[in-house]
């Protein structure tokens, strides 16, 4: 147990001066690099360690370190009971019970508050309660493979779960790159595999434009689905751009245009030429809705967020639309909870832009299966 106690330290002195302005993980992998005295164990348990402390959130900082990190790793249940003995004997009654029985008991015992900011500011067609133990289980990696193969889909069944759809989900430490090709198969959650089902039926020669498109993933959704579609992808960050770039390289897809565009600004749409079939607005979030996989997010969250993006929400979605064609649909996605970044969002935008109307809009619920929250919400422009 005295490596418990030094890589506790270790991880406390590490929450003592990280600032939450990287994310945690590069943050943990430069610090590692500086510091090879740490075996993989070492580093494994520290890491560990420091996520269990933020994922019990700031609402609970009246609690020590050390008992934060031993809430949240009772509440995951994923060590062993021994654990418990030493340290925190009390729990070892309750450690095998159901995740809401073993947090209405930490509640009472060690004053554990389930209240965090932003809270009242969740949509009521999420579950709150739901959402928030969430944290207590780390999120699984999903995968799509890109083509039919059911040798390799029995391979995988054997390891992982099948959701459907050439979806599959693995436990976080899953080694892929030892059981698949990396060109075959896209690393993207559940919930935003999902988006594809708000796409439009289109032929396949439609323009399409993609207006925050980060890293490709809807993009490569589309593609896959649409091989033939005239794609125009554009972003403000030039450095996301260049990973778009060798990820669809790796999968052998094009596109018509690639360029850098900030799209809060109206006069950058005079970049683009042409008026487009279907828009995917994959807005700009707090990111709430991953919160799971990234609690330093959740610990270091400032609710003025939550204005700030809505603001930049609607600009984008305002100055998106306009380059819609008549009867033709954008669909605006986050990966937020908030309603003041969704609905509240639409409903603006809406009030201010009578030629479009609502046709759907949903939350992609993936907490039960270890995966993401989103929000899509389909708008058809009149003809």
């Amino acid at each position: 147990m005295r490596f418990v106690e030094q890589h506790i330290a270790q991880a406390e002195k590490l929450f003592e001066v990280y600032d939450g302005t990287e994310p945690l993980h590069l943050y943990l992998k430069k610090f590692f690099k500086r510091n090879k005295k740490f075996g993989s164990k070492d580093r494994k348990n520290i890491a560990e360690y420091l996520y269990a402390a933020y994922r019990l959130g700031r609402e609970n900082r009246h609690l020590d370190f050390r008992t934060r990190v031993f809430l949240t790793i009772f509440l995951k249940g994923e060590k062993e009971v021994a654990l418990f003995e030493t340290y925190f004997p009390d729990l070892v009654s309750h450690y095998e019970k159901p995740l809401e029985e073993k947090v209405a008991f930490v509640r009472n015992e060690y004053e554990v508050r389930d209240t965090y900011r932003g809270m009242e500011d969740i949509s009521k067609e999420v579950n709150a309660e739901a959402y928030r133990n969430s944290f207590y289980s780390d999120p699984k990696v999903f995968i799509r493979l890109r083509k039919k193969d059911e040798a390799l889909e029995n391979k995988l069944l054997e390891i992982g779960e099948s959701h459907g759809n050439a979806c599959y989900s693995f436990d976080a430490k899953t080694k892929l790159n030892e059981l698949l090709e990396e060109k075959d198969y896209v690393v993207q959650d559940y919930s935003s595999q999902r988006t594809a089902e708000y796409f439009p039926q289109l032929s396949g020669d439609e323009s399409v434009w993609d207006c925050c498109a980060g890293s490709g993933g809807k993009s490569i959704l589309l593609l896959d689905k649409y091989p033939e579609v005239e794609l125009t992808l554009t972003d403000i960050r030039v450095n996301i751009l260049e990973s778009l770039i060798k990820r669809f390289k790796l999968y052998d897809l094009g596109a018509e245009t690639i360029m850098e565009l900030n799209i809060n600004k109206e006069k950058e749409l005079l970049k683009l030429e042409q008026d487009f079939d279907f828009i995917i607005c994959d807005a700009p979030c707090t990111g709430s809705g991953t919160w799971a996989r990234t609690p330093e997010d959740f610990y270091f969250f400032d609710k003025k967020q939550i204005e700030k993006f809505h603001k930049r929400q609607l600009d984008i979605l305002t100055n998106a639309s306009q380059k819609l064609k008549g009867g033709k649909e954008i669909l605006y996605i986050t990966c937020s909870v908030y309603k003041h970044e969704n609905e509240e969002v639409v409903e603006a935008f809406l009030a201010a832009n009578s030629s479009f109307k609502l046709v759907q809009q949903d939350y992609l619920h993936g907490t039960e299966l270890g995966a993401d929250t989103m929000f899509v919400a389909r708008l058809i422009r009149n003809q």
